[in-house]
């Protein structure tokens, strides 16, 4: 997936590119360097390009970037790519192009275009650029970044959406991100298809230890045969926002207390109650057990808002992987009932049975999670033949209309199994209505932010991921 770092003069568009080049290893081209010496000569005199000239320049430059990537190569593209026919141009010669446009107010851009020297390009055709500019439309895959913080900031948020891979690309450990390798070396292969193995990761991962963070209290009640693991803040006085979590596990294994550590200090981090559900996996009952746990689960943290002082009107509803996939359906159920639900936390969520169906992904060798689980994690909360796959909130991304549902932040890496279904899911939401986030990691197998916790890719991650909720809750 080539990306396109797009905006106006002065915008940054070179530096940034380049940035993000060198921090991946991609090839870097420069539109600016496709221009004939007669577009050079006008730009210079302050002429503007007429539409001709612009149309024979981008197809040229489309030409390229797909002669790039058909050798399999990541291509990074500093082009201006102003207006959305300029933009299909480039679609129009290069497939599955990713768009980064950066942002700034035309103070600033003016400012930074004055202090160039030597460049062809005028300050005075600043004006004429932000005229011509149109946006980022909502079917464009694509990420907005401000330019007025660090050049180093700007690239990180923008190597953040940029998914450079497909779930279908062969996956092997020399994809993983180096400070990743050694521990994704020792975690394990989760085989379900195997009866046995299925057995111990199930019961294995009932075993796990709990976690204690400093400064926020932990404990566990029970509502209507359900366990609630709640996380507050020592000492909470004042009525704050809450999160409602629900585990991972594909469905079928999993226990609340694996996210202790990540839940109590969410809790520490936003100074907000946590809520996560010990919701029955589907190993002998499949859908829509879960969400009856789920509804259980948020009736009782309703009831006694007061006492845990959470605010109802800023509740967001979280998960990870299989949790996420049931966060983003059970806020489909909340919304149509008119429950208020403030944020979608989603992170890397299992949420499209559909991908389990495509049996060509079995080769591509994803690792911690891969489509033969997938398979047998579906199978076992919708039924072999999926006979329940459509019916309401089973599978969130089956559901035909989003519009109107909770602002949501979604997160992938771009080496798991489910990085096309969770694009997929983001683009829909965004093309909606709804404001999105969509944060992609790069090199980074699936669920990692719990088991490589202490890395500084995980960390980054965490910190991007509450910042958001902290804003969105507020």
């Amino acid at each position: 997936m080539p990306l396109i770092v797009m905006g106006v003069s002065g915008s940054g568009k070179s530096t940034i590119a380049e940035g993000v080049a060198a921090a991946t290893g991609a090839v870097l081209l420069d539109a600016d360097d496709f221009h004939p010496e007669s577009s050079i000569a006008k730009m210079a005199a302050g002429t503007p390009l007429t539409d001709a000239d612009r149309g024979a320049w981008l197809a040229a430059v489309g030409d390229e970037v797909a002669r790039r990537s058909a050798r399999g190569e990541y291509v990074v593209l500093a082009c201006s790519a102003l207006r959305r026919e300029h933009r299909d141009i480039l679609r129009a010669h290069a497939e599955d192009l990713v768009f980064a446009h950066l942002v700034g107010t035309p103070e600033l851009l003016a400012e930074r275009l004055g202090a160039r020297a030597g460049h062809f390009m005028p300050a005075s055709l600043l004006i004429s650029q932000l005229a011509t500019l149109d946006p980022l439309a909502a079917d464009e895959h694509g990420v907005v970044v401000n330019v007025a913080q660090h050049p180093r900031a700007v690239v990180e948020e923008v190597l953040a959406g940029w998914p450079r891979r497909s779930s279908h690309t062969p996956v092997s450990r020399d994809d993983v991100a180096p400070e990743l390798q050694a521990l994704a070396r020792r975690a394990p292969h989760i085989r379900l298809e195997n009866r046995l193995m299925r057995a111990i990761f199930v019961h294995g991962s009932k075993l796990v230890p709990s976690f204690d963070v400093d400064g926020v209290d932990r404990r566990v009640v029970r509502e209507r045969n359900v366990n609630l693991r709640l996380y507050q803040p020592s000492g909470q006085r004042s009525t704050a926002g809450g999160l409602f979590w629900i585990h991972g596990g594909g469905l079928v294994l999993g226990a609340a207390k694996m996210d202790d550590r990540f839940c109590g200090e969410t809790a520490a981090r936003l100074g907000i109650t946590v809520v996560s559900v010990e919701y029955r996996a589907s190993t002998t009952r499949g859908y829509p057990i879960a969400l009856d746990d789920l509804d259980a689960a948020w009736h009782w943290m309703h009831t006694h808002a007061d006492q845990l002082r959470i605010d109802t009107q800023r509740i967001a509803v979280g998960g990870q992987s299989a949790g996420g996939g049931l966060a983003a359906a059970f806020t489909q159920k909340l919304f149509d009932r008119g429950d208020q639900v403030a944020a979608q936390w989603l992170f890397c969520p299992m949420i499209d049975d559909r991908t389990a169906a495509d049996r060509s992904l079995d080769a591509a060798g994803h690792l911690i999670w891969n489509n033969r689980a997938n398979l047998v994690g579906w199978t076992s909360y919708l039924g072999k033949q999926y006979e329940k796959a459509t019916q309401p909130y089973a599978v969130a991304s089956r559901r035909e209309d989003l519009s109107g549902l909770p602002p949501a932040w979604v997160y992938a890496s771009d080496i798991e199994l489910f990085v096309d279904e969770d694009i997929a899911y983001a683009r829909r939401l965004r093309a909606a209505g709804v404001d999105v986030v969509l944060d992609i990691v790069q090199g980074a197998p699936h669920g990692f932010e719990s088991w490589a916790a202490d890395t500084e890719l995980a960390k980054r991650l965490s910190g991007r991921a509450r910042d958001w909720l902290g804003r969105t809750l507020s």
